[in-house]
């Protein structure tokens, strides 16, 4: 119906320009299109006929690529790079002084033309219409790019191209590398950190003896990264970068290009550290690994985590729907206590764990995700002071959340903790995202335990993020961030910050 509208909307527009001539016309600049595949030439080509096509409607006034970039020249702008988010587009088209913008790729993949445009309303800041189509082999670009034309003014056309989803990558062998990397030397940390020291007596946990708590005290739950943690740790729905590693393995398969983090937090006396690195496999599959330590100098406490996820986009079940990503994390776990006193626990601990997560993007303003964390996470653990050994097992945890992007610079998230045992919480946590200035990002958010016999604390959050261009780092893209963790019992404030970057 939103298609139709707007469709009609420009066709009314032709009967305005009878009346009042080239004044009513709708100025619209076209961006050269991008190429992933290297079809440069082509994209230059097909940039050019979109002009034409344009034109031939009758109710634009047609600004070309050049025009728009002489424009941008004049007052001392260009077009960065990787200006493919909408928010940069959007920011363009309006120092340009364009009412509309049209933007896109074209790629060429094993025989197959595939292109994707954008139509923006510069005044709403919003999408007016987006297409994604790939035509039948041996179909020219030319004829695609009418279809995709038609498509993004309501002009539907059946049988003649399919859904696009993006460009064939081939990146198996860093993911096979990188994963297996990974999980060698974690396997030989934790062996070596658990063999060091000798035992004795076997104990086998017994679930009934000792039933589980729904509580879990390991580092594995400390909110890393300064970005989700001040959005009052609620990061499930998006997770689609590589702070994602340790939020939800599905949004592996939705990140843009390969990420690197890395990150610092002061909690409750605990240093705590993490690094991770995302890339995709191929177009539907996404990888990420991470690495977190957390130490106690005073009390001789040290945890590892090393953390391997992949995702899976599933487009072809869902050619006509938007896809829907799932994803799984094996964790590697490693840990050391040492022993101060006669009386106080020593020892080491060698444990794997499981996340399971789903994602789906509804629309490009709504995502939904869900996550089971920890499905188990169980230690093998060694007490050097008693001199027995048992299993020990961190309870799973249940997240559900969603995220909605009201407007390229405002994003609004939250997500539940859903129990799964008779001790374990309700928690509510949600946060909001306003950017300024396409540099800056404001951020706050919030987090409690619900629907408890006693009363419990708030915790409020809130940080700051800065982004700089690529041009200031050889094609990087680097995002600094900030947060603070207040609770509402004045007890127990975390400093995080964290930097991203993408290359």
């Amino acid at each position: 119906m939103k298609r139709v509208t707007w469709f009609v909307l420009l066709t009314g527009l032709v009967a305005l320009k009878n009346v009042s001539g080239e004044e009513s016309k709708v100025h619209i600049g076209v961006l050269e299109l991008e190429s992933n595949t290297g079809q440069h030439v082509a994209a230059q080509r097909i940039t050019n006929e979109i002009e034409e096509k344009l034109l031939d409607m009758g109710f634009y006034q047609v600004h070309s690529s050049e025009q728009v970039e002489t424009i941008l020249e004049e007052k001392e702008l260009r077009i960065p790079d990787r200006c493919l988010d909408p928010r940069c587009i959007i920011y363009l088209g309006r120092e340009a002084g364009m009412d509309r913008v049209l933007s896109g790729m074209l790629d060429y993949n094993k025989g197959r033309w595939g292109i994707q445009l954008q139509l923006y309303d510069i005044d709403l800041r919003e999408i007016i219409d987006e297409v994604s189509i790939e035509g039948q082999v041996g179909v020219d670009a030319s004829f695609l790019m009418e279809s995709a034309v038609k498509r993004v003014h309501g002009i539907r056309e059946n049988g003649i191209t399919r859904p696009y989803f993006g460009h064939h990558l081939n990146n198996r062998k860093q993911m096979l590398y990188s994963t297996s990397g990974l999980t060698g030397a974690a396997f030989l940390y934790g062996a070596l950190n658990y063999f060091i020291e000798g035992g004795s007596k076997d104990v086998v946990f017994n679930y009934r003896d000792d039933p589980l708590s729904g509580h879990s005290s390991s580092a594995n739950q400390i909110p890393m990264f300064a970005r989700p943690a001040a959005l009052g740790n609620a990061y499930v729905a998006l997770s689609d970068d590589a702070y994602g590693v340790l939020y939800n393995p599905a949004g592996m398969a939705r990140v843009q290009w390969q990420e690197a983090s890395f990150a610092y937090q002061y909690r409750f006396g605990f240093d705590n550290i993490a690094a991770t690195y995302v890339n995709r496999a191929t177009r539907d599959v996404g990888f990420g690994q991470a690495i977190m330590y957390s130490g106690d100098r005073d009390f001789g406490l040290t945890e590892f985590y090393f953390v391997s996820a992949l995702a899976y986009r599933i487009n072809q079940l869902f050619m006509y729907k938007n896809p829907v990503s799932v994803g799984a994390s094996l964790k590697i776990a490693s840990s050391r206590v040492n022993s101060l006193s006669p009386d106080s626990p020593g020892g080491s601990s060698f444990g794997l764990g499981f996340d399971a997560g789903f994602q789906w993007q509804i629309n490009n303003k709504i995502g939904y995700g869900l996550l089971l964390r920890d499905i188990p996470l169980v230690n093998r653990w060694k007490n050097t002071v008693t001199g027995k050994r048992y299993f020990e097992s961190n309870a799973a945890t249940l997240h559900m959340g969603g995220s909605f992007q009201a407007g390229y610079a405002t994003l609004l998230i939250a997500e539940g903790q859903l129990p799964l045992y008779e001790d374990q919480p309700w928690k509510m946590a949600g946060g909001i995202e306003q950017e300024l200035f396409r540099f800056l990002a404001l951020r706050i958010g919030a987090q409690k335990e619900i629907l408890q016999d006693h009363s419990t604390p708030w915790k409020i959050t809130g940080g700051l993020g800065f982004r700089i261009d690529s041009d200031a780092f050889w094609g990087n893209v680097i995002n600094f961030d900030c947060s603070y963790e207040y609770n509402t019992l004045d007890v127990f404030n975390v400093v995080n910050v964290s930097m991203r970057v993408g290359f």
